[in-house]
């Protein structure tokens, strides 16, 4: 058995925390919790901070916890815990799995605060290459609550914080009473206070969230809570959420049920479009209390680990590998969100770093590229935190085009809300509207055979965009005007595909995209989206509603995987050809020529099915597609003039293919049923297109 140590919390008491009613009703059916029957709030709401009535509340759980137990009766317990570790990628808001750990633990705690925390149990799996090392206190549970300062990390993420309910820490931290909430369990009831708590000082390490104390015995309940910036002793640290529950077991002992921690981090010199996430999930019990034990655990709290062999042998797991927060989209990703929420009104824009320049690269493309409306460009962009937001702003220069392109940004924070404002020169855009291929891959085939699968325009222009959550996902609101004109063929190439023009003139425009999360399918995740614009265009006006959903059957574990994706469009008014609806070729419906049809109606299907046949090193493709675009008055005269017809009604395809090195490479040739071609596709994982 291998041991890892960590220093024995100077605080001799079982932690107090106690979940939120409708969670620990769900809780019960898994552990064995005693069940929530029913939750009351009682108005009880102080808005002011460090009001007498605060402090009593206060001071009165600093006392419980200096000197007595939730209940002197207990001796020792016995529990086991299961839990999720997930590091994910966040590239654009979207979350991406990139590995899954699950764990067991074994856990004996004896008065006055000996630990025995044993990994029993461990498995994972990945989706791309990952050498990680977790810290251990990621793998296990806080099981003294933290004592009187707070650590995460083993001290590499965050140490020395001290805790807001510890003798003294009122000259640290303010206190404001927000509510008391009754709630009643089989056999008793808990009647708790809900206390914001934030730093006197916010240039001092400390945490800012809200506590639940019991009113009967003034044990702390539930611990929600951020940090303040200067916290982080990793400089990468964006973020580091935690979230601590406990129940009340016998009617008189309060102890841990459900922790959730979430630690985010980006790059320390570099704002790119992705970052990493580790979020940890467990939920532990049910208890043994007081059991006659024949021996006694060393002094202190350690964790240890069974041996390699005895960990993959574990065969009682009661859950799935991916029946954890990633999975469920009630569980630890929403909560994590609502810590965040709430801090932000407790402490406003002090929750984040402020006052950090690093280099700004919207992905890989804006830093080097090829089109051929531009020739060969470099870029480079730069971004300041400031305390209301972020500041940023990119330049580069096409050497074929010869204008420079600049963009310049200033997004605000509205609590879990957000306002951009943007202003534009030359801003190189795709007509689209389904991107067709990644940006590096765009650039390598552009060089290879004068292809770079976009049909562009620039555009000159300021726009405001609101982005706020819905439906467990993220949508906007925008308007603005813009100057639009065609492109021109800039690049050296011989053979590349000439541009084709566009109305040129001034757009006044507004846009709203929706991007909810649906209930899932048939073990899918499921996304929908809709993207609804109208505007004017040097005195036509038009409307545009652009709709999809899209199904992914992907699953750690198992060699199988499926995806489906329906969408479709439809116009009205005058439309523009810079709004036309392209479909045909790679993108869409591959086997037919790119981007040949052109229409005011459009509907498209794609189903994929894959089967890993080495590991994570190779798996086989299949798929089929189909789609029409119809032409109406609305987009006749756009048509026309783009270039662009009808299908003749659905076009079907069918292809197959294999993906390299988790999916991350991917070769695939289709084949157009219906008067089409062969078609040869190189492509990255589309998971990984907006960071390129």
């Amino acid at each position: 058995m291998s041991v890892l140590t960590r220093r024995a919390s100077p605080f001799p008491t079982v932690g107090f925390m106690a979940p939120a009613c409708a969670r620990l009703a769900a809780l019960s059916v898994l552990l064995g919790s005693p069940p929530i029957l029913a939750a009351q709030d009682v108005a009880e709401t102080t808005p002011e901070w460090n009001d007498d009535r605060s402090m009593e509340i206060v001071r009165a759980a600093m006392r419980t916890r200096h000197h007595t137990f939730s209940d002197s009766s207990l001796k020792n317990f016995e529990v086991e815990s299961e839990g999720h570790v997930y590091l994910l990628t966040d590239i654009e808001g979207q979350e991406r799995l990139v590995r899954a750990d699950q764990i067991a633990l074994r856990i004996i705690w004896e008065a006055p605060n000996n630990i025995s925390q044993t990994i029993v149990g461990r498995r994972f799996d990945q989706n791309l290459p990952s050498r990680i090392r977790y810290h251990v206190d990621h793998l296990a549970i806080t099981v003294d609550n933290f004592g009187n300062s707070i650590r995460m990390g083993e001290g590499d993420e965050v140490a020395g914080v001290r805790h807001p309910i510890w003798r003294g820490a009122e000259r640290h931290y303010d206190y404001r009473l927000v509510d008391s909430t009754e709630v009643r369990f089989s056999g008793g009831r808990a009647r708790v206070y809900e206390v914001d708590v934030r730093p006197v000082r916010f240039d001092r390490p400390g945490l800012i969230g809200t506590l639940y104390i019991d009113r009967d015995t003034w044990a702390i309940a539930r611990m929600s809570f951020t940090f303040t910036p200067i916290s982080y002793r990793d400089p990468r640290l964006t973020g580091l959420d935690v979230d601590i529950e406990n129940a009340l077991w016998d009617g008189r002992y309060w102890l841990p049920v459900r922790q959730v921690v979430e630690v985010r981090r980006s790059s320390l010199w570099l704002s790119f479009p992705i970052s990493a996430t580790i979020r940890t999930e467990h939920l532990i019990g049910p208890y043994r209390i007081n059991l006659e034990r024949a021996g006694r655990i060393p002094p202190g709290e350690k964790i240890a680990s069974v041996s390699p062999e005895r960990l993959k042998a574990f065969d009682e797991w009661s859950t799935d590998l991916l029946d954890g927060p990633v999975e469920q989209a009630d569980t630890a990703a929403i909560d994590m969100e609502r810590i965040r929420t709430r801090a932000r009104e407790i402490a406003g824009r002090r929750v984040v770093p402020t006052g950090r320049f690093r280099v700004w690269l919207q992905g890989i493309s804006s830093f080097i590229r090829s089109r051929r409306a531009e020739g060969f460009l470099l870029g480079a962009g730069g971004e300041y935190s400031l305390p209301t937001g972020s500041a940023r702003a990119w330049v580069g220069y096409p050497f074929g085009h010869q204008l420079a392109e600049l963009t310049v940004e200033l997004d605000f924070d509205l609590g879990s809300n957000r306002l951009r404002l943007e202003g534009y020169r030359q801003r190189l855009t795709d007509i689209g509207p389904i991107q067709a291929a990644s940006g590096v891959t765009s650039t390598a085939s552009l060089g290879i055979n004068g292809e770079d699968f976009t049909d562009p325009y620039f555009r000159d222009g300021a726009r405001a965009t609101f982005f706020f959550p819905w439906a467990d996902g993220r949508s906007s609101i925008s308007a603005g005007w813009e100057r639009q004109e065609s492109a021109l063929l800039s690049t050296g190439v011989d053979d590349a595909r000439p541009i084709r023009p566009i109305r040129d003139g001034d757009m006044w425009s507004t846009t709203a995209s929706l991007r909810p999360r649906l209930p899932g399918l048939l073990g899918a995740r499921v996304t929908g989206r809709l993207d609804a614009e109208g505007g004017i265009l040097d005195g036509d006006g038009y409307a545009r509603w652009l709709f999809g959903v899209e199904l992914d059957g992907r699953r750690l574990g198992s060699p199988w995987g499926w995806e489906a994706e329906i969408g479709g469009a439809l116009a009205a008014g005058t439309l523009p050809p810079q709004r036309l609806v392209l479909l045909g070729g790679r993108g869409t419906v591959p086997g037919y020529t790119f981007r040949g049809w052109g229409g005011d109606q459009a509907f498209f299907v794609r189903l994929l099915g894959s089967r890993k046949v080495i590991g994570r090193w190779l798996n086989l493709r299949a798929f089929a597609t189909a789609g029409t675009v119809g032409v109406t008055a609305v987009s006749a005269g756009a048509a026309e003039f783009f270039g662009a017809s009808a299908s003749g009604g659905l076009r079907p395809s069918l292809g197959a293919g294999i993906g390299v090195v988790n999916d991350f490479l991917r070769v695939d040739v289709a084949r157009g049923l219906d008067d089409g071609v062969w078609e040869w596709m190189v492509s990255f994982n589309k998971d990984l297109w907006p960071m390129m």
